[in-house]
């Protein structure tokens, strides 16, 4: 009986853990939506026909075309996929810290998991990221096959392992060195310095997975104009680094900063303030 119940107390945090990554990976999104489509058209444009000189000149632009809500486009997709990677990523990672006891591994793996399970949604919020106005989510839909949502799924799962295990390791040693009183501030400023680090040593994958997941579709549906068709992941890669060098991998790296730092501190904040339940190893 003892046993039974370490076990179903166990089952019980990773329920939890399932229940408040959710939550805290649908606060992340709406803080940062807008962040996330200014982005994915940096990103996706094409060097020799710029369509947005920065990110200044893509929110005038985003603004004057499409309005405000123009910067939530595909902000439903967004938050089930922020929701379910949320809740598969901290609940495997909850069962793997139990087996392991390493941070880098278990975030690597429930990353990669979560990444495999939720990637239509990933591809689905990009499309719709840049989509015109006018064009509606049925026929988006229509005009994609299965195979297309998971097209940029390999450079994907290349980012976010190691993503996503240096965000939980550095966040873990990060907390264990700052000095602040207020553990939802610590866990803030760790969760940001993490994101930070994770983000700019994964950038290269995050470029190639955007312009792989907009094609297989009707490019007269986009808003962003003359866009480069790839045929394989190899195409988009030798393509990139032709004819835009290194920085080419690195584009939207500030905007992908000011987003995935307040995304990623937010989520850990928000996570380890609901997680506030006694642990049971078993």
């Amino acid at each position: 009986p003892a046993r039974a119940g370490a076990q179903m107390t166990a089952a019980d945090n990773q329920l939890y853990a399932a229940l408040n990554g959710a939550l805290a990976g649908m606060a992340a999104r709406t803080v940062t939506a807008p962040l996330d489509v200014i982005k994915i058209r940096l990103q996706v444009q094409n060097s020799f026909y710029p369509q947005y000189l920065n990110i200044y000149d893509t929110c005038k632009s985003i603004f004057a075309n499409e309005g405000f809500k123009g910067f939530w486009k595909g902000n439903l997709f967004g938050l089930l996929l922020y929701g379910m990677y949320g809740a598969v990523q901290f609940y495997t990672l909850e069962r793997l810290s139990l087996i392991t006891g390493e941070k880098f591994l278990s975030g690597a793996a429930s990353a990669i998991l979560s990444t495999l399970i939720t990637f239509p949604f990933d591809t689905l919020r990009t499309q719709f990221a840049i989509k015109k106005n006018q064009t509606t989510a049925r026929e988006m839909l229509l005009s994609m096959r299965f195979r297309h949502l998971y097209r940029g799924a390999l450079p994907s799962v290349l980012q976010v392992g190691p993503y996503m295990g240096t965000v939980f390791a550095s966040h873990e040693l990060f907390h264990q060195y700052i000095n602040i009183g207020n553990d939802q501030l610590k866990n803030f400023i760790s969760g940001a310095l993490a994101g930070a680090i994770g983000k700019t040593v994964t950038m290269p994958f995050d470029v190639v997975r955007k312009r792989m997941q907009i094609q297989g579709n009707r490019f007269d549906n986009y808003e962003v104009k003359n866009i480069q068709r790839f045929a394989r992941l190899s195409h988009c890669i030798a393509y990139t680094w032709l004819n835009e060098g290194p920085r080419g991998f690195f584009k939207g790296l500030p905007i992908a900063l000011f987003k995935s730092v307040p995304a990623t501190a937010t989520t850990l904040m928000i996570y380890h303030w609901l997680d506030n339940r006694p642990r049971q190893k078993s």
